[in-house]
């Protein structure tokens, strides 16, 4: 995989370009994720589950059609609560990302749960299976993409559950150094 696919940053100031591609490749679960990253990604579960955990990959790899009805879903649910479309529209964007940015359409991104707890997604992170795969996933080449102390550089919400594929090599890099992906792409077209 080059450097350049590892590092892409797809968010809602840097969107997937339109020539992006990738070969799919299913988990064994049947999930579909780049084809460069699943046994990285599955020696990581294994490996977890050997530790004791239990993780499940609840969503990995989304085309653009399935981001818009996630949206549109998360949208609406909000209009339910009240808010105006805008307000609405705003609010789930801290939450989900823009159909053409999300992190989820490169394959790179997969997002993992507890096979059997059932808590809200943002207490994923005092799990075993959470713990486990926030202090390891770097040996695998994966980053926990949206830490909590870094809310207001990603732009979005603390995500323990949401793990990203940037190689050993820099996963290794960002979790000595404490950056996030934007961070760590910023220091690196610098030099």
């Amino acid at each position: 995989m080059t450097e350049e696919k590892m590092l892409l940053l797809v968010n809602t100031e840097h969107p997937l370009p339109e020539d992006y591609h990738f070969e799919i490749a299913n988990l064994s679960c049947g999930v579909p994720v780049d084809a460069e990253i699943r046994d990285a990604l599955e020696a990581m579960l294994d490996d977890c589950r050997a530790a004791g955990g239990e993780p499940r990959v609840s969503t990995a790899y989304r085309d653009m059609q399935l981001q818009t009805e996630i949206f549109e879903k998360r949208t609406q649910m909000n209009m339910e609560l009240g808010l105006s479309r805008e307000d609405a529209i705003k609010k789930t964007a801290t939450l989900v990302a823009w159909p053409g940015c999300s992190e989820h359409h490169t394959g790179l991104a997969v997002d993992i749960l507890s096979e059997d707890r059932d808590l809200p997604n943002d207490q994923f992170g005092t799990t075993p299976e959470g713990k486990w795969l926030a202090a390891n996933c770097a040996r695998y080449g994966f980053i926990l993409r949206y830490p909590a102390d870094k809310t207001a550089v990603t732009g979005i919400i603390y995500e323990p559950w949401h793990f990203r594929y940037v190689g050993t090599v820099h996963a290794a890099k960002m979790m000595t150094s404490g950056l996030c992906l934007e961070e760590y792409v910023e220091r690196i077209s610098a030099k």
